[in-house]
């Protein structure tokens, strides 16, 4: 069994006044089973220079075609399956202060699926009518000295089952809370430094190893990573990285266990 995507992308971008910007851009697939679809984004924003304030907007389609594993596999496979399409946009601001040493921005999102891949109660892959999901995503920079700089991110997310047979759900897997710490930090010329957290609140799963698949719930986790770099010579750097110091125990899907404290090292030759 096999399948082939033939595509064809074209985008360009646009600049008016020195203050007005988008980008806009078409795509045109002809899959072998699904036919030719043409799907397009376009993403205008305006910049006001006195105020360093940018506003944003972004609309477009998409779809997703079904995987082989979707397709032909013997247990869980659906040869009739239909492509995942959907539609979103998003609407934000930007503001920068100080040069650029600080900004933050703030973005609503809402996007509408038809088709949406799930599983059934036997777990195997199926179409989703219609669902929806929507939220807020906010940032924040700053460089707390010249050699530390802080990011910060927070999205919330509602993600419901608008038709099918878990109407008005939660979609699995989907946490309504994500925060992203780093802090850069650069010792030298030579060496830096990288410090993450990670929190994702409670999201709803199921425990498809039961006879009949109930609805459980992944417990909220927060785990922390740290990497570095040092280039010990003009054509050498050395890289280290720690997943989750502190053995944090969670499930990104229920009953698959993840990676605790985990050490990695690595180099890098430059010719």
């Amino acid at each position: 069994n096999k399948t082939y995507t033939t595509g064809l992308y074209l985008q360009d971008q646009i600049k008016l006044l020195n203050n007005f910007f988008t980008t806009v851009g078409v795509r045109f697939d002809n899959h072998n089973r699904i036919g030719q679809v043409t799907t397009y984004r376009i993403a205008p924003a305006y910049i006001i220079p006195e105020t360093g304030t940018k506003l944003k907007f972004t609309y477009g389609t998409a779809f997703h075609s079904p995987s082989l594993f979707d397709l032909y596999d013997p247990a869980f496979g659906n040869l009739l399956l239909r492509p995942e399409r959907n539609k979103g946009w998003d609407a934000g601001i930007e503001q920068k202060f100080d040069n650029n040493k600080f900004s933050f921005g703030i973005t609503y999102f809402n996007n509408q699926f038809e088709d949406l891949f799930g599983y059934d109660q036997n777990s195997k892959t199926i179409n989703i009518d219609k669902a929806e999901t929507y939220g807020v995503e906010f940032y924040s920079t700053a460089e707390v000295t010249s050699k530390a700089k802080f990011k910060f991110n927070y999205t919330y997310t509602k993600a419901i089952e608008l038709e099918g047979p878990e109407k008005d759900l939660p979609l699995l897997r989907r946490p309504n809370i994500k925060i992203d710490c780093i802090l850069y930090y650069t010792f030298s010329d030579k060496f830096n430094t990288t410090a993450e957290l990670i929190y994702l609140s409670k999201r709803d799963d199921k425990d498809f190893s039961s006879f009949v698949p109930v609805r459980v719930t992944l417990q909220s986790y927060g785990i922390v990573n740290l990497s570095a770099s040092y280039t010990l010579y003009s054509y050498l750097d050395i890289n280290g990285r720690v997943d989750n110091l502190f053995n944090t125990y969670y499930e990104e899907i229920y009953g698959y266990g993840t990676a605790g404290l985990s050490g990695y090292l690595g180099f890098k030759i430059n010719f």
